[in-house]
């Protein structure tokens, strides 16, 4: 989902089966050329700390924000990262 010039990442579920073989990563690449084409300058995500925050870490994202007491100890982590338009060669 996009506006205002931010693109949003909501939902981002790899199968256990194809973890560790760089889906994940492929699969917000393509996330992100979807908001560079949109026009979108930044992307921001959530993701709770039992998931995969240093996933996020890996592909470049920043952590902006996190919100604790959640059920179980978790806490809710924000990351952003700046989009950069793709060049025409």
């Amino acid at each position: 989902m996009s506006y205002w010039g931010l693109l949003y990442v909501t939902v981002l579920v790899v199968s256990p089966k194809h973890r560790s073989r760089r889906v994940g990563s492929q699969l917000l690449e393509a996330a992100l050329k979807v908001g560079a084409d949109k026009g979108c300058k930044r992307c921001v995500l959530e993701t709770h700390s039992f998931q995969a925050p240093g996933f996020y870490v890996k592909n470049g994202f920043t952590q902006v924000g996190c919100v604790h007491g959640f059920c179980n100890e978790s806490k809710v982590f924000r990351f952003s990262k700046e989009i950069v338009p793709a060049t025409s060669s």
